[in-house]
């Protein structure tokens, strides 16, 4: 894998000295090297771990984080699925953000049990072999609004997924979106 390739990429897109992106992919590689034996804390109130992080995938219920552009929606995603990662190593989580380690230049650094989806049609298809092989599926997707209207599903069809959901054993959906008038209802 060539490092600097990534490294220059990390720190145009997010607009960080090199150096910073450097530490950044470091901090990832040990990150998986050691997701194995990593726990999450609870927090000062004293709730259990499993409870928060649960509730962004409790199963059936979609979780909708609403706001406007660079209001860190998309990061705070990212951070669920890292923290969720860590309580739920068996589950397979799908998403459609970004990442940079999608790019088969960096596969080397995309977590096991993450996957790219960037489809309805390949999202349930990965739904269908997690099924059959008795796996947990959290999904996460960022721009749902752009996501959804993506394959012309009207809005009902949409929210009759949503519905159907849970009878697929999809944990979640953490869907996010711009503005509360593109959720369809």
């Amino acid at each position: 894998m060539d490092d600097d390739a990534l490294v220059r990429w990390i720190s145009e897109d997010w607009e960080i000295p090199q150096q910073t992106a450097r530490r950044w992919i470091e901090k990832h590689r040990e990150f998986l090297d050691n997701i194995e034996d990593m726990s999450v804390k609870t927090s000062p109130g004293g709730f259990p771990v499993n409870s928060w992080i649960s509730q962004f995938f409790y199963a059936g219920r979609p979780t909708v984080i609403v706001a406007p552009n660079g209001e860190g929606k998309t990061y705070f995603a990212s951070w669920i699925i890292k923290k969720a990662m860590i309580v739920h190593k068996d589950w397979i989580f799908a998403s459609n953000i970004p990442f940079y380690f999608f790019d088969k230049r960096f596969e080397e650094l995309r977590p096991h049990n993450l996957i790219q989806i960037r489809s309805l049609s390949e999202l349930l298809m990965i739904v269908a072999d997690n099924i059959i092989n008795r796996k947990q599926t959290a999904l996460i997707l960022d721009e749902t609004e752009h996501f959804s209207s993506s394959h012309n599903w009207r809005d009902s069809n949409w929210i009759a997924f949503i519905n159907i959901s849970r009878h697929l054993m999809i944990r979640g959906p953490l869907l996010i979106y711009h503005a509360t008038n593109l959720i369809p209802v």
